[in-house]
């Protein structure tokens, strides 16, 4: 599964996060994901709180932001802008699947809130 090697990646960092804060547990985080992350609202959901189940980041309130990405459609040429999967984006000029124009990092760890004690 994809999403979980990209929320174990978030996981960790978030739990380095706290560590280097000497904060004991994880509160609240926010993740960007680009829209060519191939990359579902509830799988990433999922896959974190089975990941964070008995971890200092049990039961943190994870947000998602969603980060467009550039797409550029082989059939018409048409560049644009999408937060779809790559799999599910159509390019709005011609309604053909498209190509991302980027291979960014996908999943970016971009805050988190952590307990400094119980």
């Amino acid at each position: 599964m994809h999403e979980l090697r990209l929320m174990r990646r978030v996981l960790e960092a978030a739990l380095e996060r706290m560590r280097d804060a000497g904060a004991v547990r994880v509160t609240a985080l926010t993740v960007e994901v680009h829209g060519a992350a191939h990359v579902t609202e509830a799988a990433a959901r999922e896959q974190f709180a089975a990941l964070a189940a008995g971890t200092p980041a049990e039961r943190a309130a994870l947000r998602i932001s969603w980060r467009p990405s550039h797409y550029r459609c082989l059939d018409c040429l048409e560049r644009f802008d999408s937060v779809e999967p790559a799999d599910e984006a159509r390019c709005p000029r011609c309604g053909a699947s498209p190509l991302p124009e980027e291979l960014a990092e996908t999943v970016r760890l971009r805050s988190v809130r952590v307990e400094l004690r119980p």
